[in-house]
């Protein structure tokens, strides 16, 4: 899928939203460390490679699961 097309599917309010704009509470600190794992490892292999491993985020409302999603897309 074409980069563009993919955050324009964002909503507005967190289109321009990256990893450094959560907040640095240890869990969520913990988790946006895996994410840039995450996005070390598939950033770092060929096109269309697929990685070994996916991410699912759980949690309460409000602790940055859409912000983090919206960050790696």
């Amino acid at each position: 899928m074409d980069v563009s097309k993919a955050t324009e599917a964002l909503p507005t309010r967190y289109a321009t939203r990256g990893l450094d704009d959560l907040r640095r509470e240890p869990d969520q600190r913990r988790a946006m460390d895996l994410c840039r794992d995450w996005l070390d490892q598939v950033h770092s292999k060929h096109e269309g490679y697929v990685p070994s491993w996916g991410i699912a985020f759980v949690g309460e409302p409000g602790t940055g699961k859409t912000t983090l999603a919206c960050a790696l897309a």
